[in-house]
């Protein structure tokens, strides 16, 4: 890394004397650097929302966020997914360096420490980011460009990777997969995984993304045989803790899912997504009330909308439009936030289309109009859903209906606003 650049460092230790020592280490080394300290892992994660970062300095004993939990929520933030991150402790076990390496963190110190070897360590991982190969560069490229949607773009830079020579193809291949589980293709995206396994039989992130992809295709005893074998080989990694929480609840399994996120919640106990997984089971309880709460609790509202919509899909899709409207139905009365009702009752009015009953679908999509009188689609399904009500001698809800398409009106009269999609 140039040494012209101004680099911002993050220190985080709770013991304000060796933050300082860390502070004057990197000063001295790298004058003009900017050297941002805290004592406690929130406040590191909130100033890694507003500052780039280029290099993160972390103590391992944190409280009361653990240093553990904090180099993972920093590690899946992808802004610093590649950020040399240098971590040390009084002591490391082997599940602790087993679970940096998940991350991509193989450099750490154990204390004592003298100032001079810190320095070192620092420069030669600032190095090492520097001279990355063009290779290397690429694969964090499609990376990046996965993250991104930018589908196409990561596919063209990703093939020719895939039919070069060289050790980088065990991370294309899983790359690949990732980009076609992305684009909803697991049959691309099981062969891709596949194709990582003959390189390395036990690559965890090759399993645990074909185990996904098996729990995605119901194929719910090989799915989960993946997902727990990676599970066993580092028992603290929570973005995979959460995964398995949640091949669980695919596979019906509820009582193995809450084990599970209960466990998240215990390392972890503000994790907003093993709440929204208890929140989840709760409604496959038909709890309603307490998964209400739970959703609320997690802030998880648009993600939430989209499980329950593809859960409603998958039912309407084979015919079980009772099913499909009851869950959309049910997701109206536990989802926290209402910016996507608008949206599950035009999926009802869609699903009552299918299924013939006309008069049910207008009445669905005045609620959507009414929810959101800008929302064009409902506008245009009512008008049509009115005349097909009619001709089919349904009857359906005048006076909601009226009052929804003079909400429209009003709305379109009003001065001009950004039109809902």
């Amino acid at each position: 890394m140039s040494e012209d650049k101004i680099l911002n460092f993050l220190v985080v230790d709770s013991n304000h004397n060796n933050a300082l020592f860390w502070e004057m280490a990197i000063s001295s080394a790298w004058p003009g650097a900017k050297v941002a300290t805290c004592q406690q892992g929130y406040d590191a994660l909130e100033q890694a929302k507003t500052t780039k970062f280029d290099f993160m300095v972390a103590s391992w004993d944190l409280e009361p966020m653990s240093g553990m939990v904090l180099m993972q929520k920093l590690k899946e933030m992808h802004r610093y997914k590649n950020v040399p991150y240098l971590l040390f402790s009084q002591v490391l076990t082997e599940d602790d360096v087993s679970l940096a390496q998940d991350f991509g963190i193989t450099n750490y110190l154990i204390r004592p420490f003298e100032r001079d070897r810190c320095i070192e360590s620092i420069r030669t991982m600032l190095d090492t980011e520097t001279n990355l190969d063009a290779t290397s560069r690429s694969l964090r490229k499609v990376d990046d460009w996965i993250q991104e949607g930018k589908i196409n773009e990561a596919l063209k830079l990703i093939t020719p990777l895939l039919e070069k020579k060289g050790d980088h193809k065990l991370r294309a291949w899983v790359l690949n997969g990732d980009l076609w589980s992305r684009t909803d293709k697991p049959d691309k995206a099981e062969s891709s995984y596949r194709n990582a396994l003959k390189i390395e039989a036990d690559h965890p992130p090759a399993l645990a993304g074909l185990g996904k992809v098996l729990v995605k295709l119901k194929r719910f005893e090989e799915g989960l045989a993946l997902l727990e074998k990676v599970h066993e080989k580092s028992p603290r990694n929570l973005m995979r803790m959460l995964t398995l929480g949640g091949a669980y609840v695919d596979a019906g399994d509820l009582d193995k899912a809450e084990g599970m996120y209960r466990k998240t919640q215990e390392m972890d106990s503000g994790n907003p997504d093993a709440q929204a997984g208890l929140g989840k089971i709760e409604f496959g309880k038909g709890n309603f009330d307490n998964a209400a709460r739970l959703f609320r609790e997690s802030g998880r509202g648009d993600d939430l909308a989209s499980y329950f919509n593809t859960m409603a899909i998958s039912q309407v899709s084979k015919g079980k439009f009772k099913d499909g409207i009851d869950i959309y139905r049910n997701a109206l009365k536990v989802l926290p936030e209402r910016t996507k009702f608008h949206l599950i009752e035009f999926n009802i009015g869609l699903a009552f289309r299918k299924a013939g009953g006309f008069g049910e679908a207008t009445d669905a999509f005045a609620r959507s109009l009414s929810e959101n009188p800008l929302y064009e689609k409902a506008y245009a399904a009512l008008v049509a859903s009115m005349a097909e009500a009619k001709k089919a001698a349904q009857g359906f809800d005048e006076t909601l209906c009226t009052g929804a398409l003079a909400k429209a009106k009003a709305a379109k009269e009003s001065p001009p606003e950004k039109k809902a999609s």
